[in-house]
């Protein structure tokens, strides 16, 4: 998986000029446009985070739109795409500018 792009490591909701991450979008709980920030801090929509994780490893198959379900984020360095069972509940939401 080693492509040299920024890796999709977290779940995001874009709020006005906020970005709220968490383990999952329904977890995170806000209105707004939902999509996945990368190791860069970028924020990609599911349509472009599906396009982006399919070309950088991330997933094996090609995908219209990406959920959390997608990608085991559990190790955000190596997130792969989750084969098994969906992540572990967590409760930890945080804001990024």
């Amino acid at each position: 998986m080693e492509t040299g792009e920024p890796l999709i490591t977290t779940p995001a909701i874009k709020s006005g000029n906020r970005i709220y991450t968490g383990s999952k979008h329904n977890e995170i709980g806000l209105p707004g446009e939902r999509g996945f920030v990368t190791d860069t801090g970028q924020f990609l929509s599911r349509t472009e985070a599906a396009k982006h994780a399919f070309a950088c490893g991330q997933l094996k198959t090609p995908k219209y739109m990406l959920y959390s379900e997608d990608i085991d984020f559990n190790d955000s360095h190596m997130a792969i795409e989750n084969t098994h069972a969906p992540p572990p509940k967590k409760k930890n939401i945080k804001s990024t500018r």
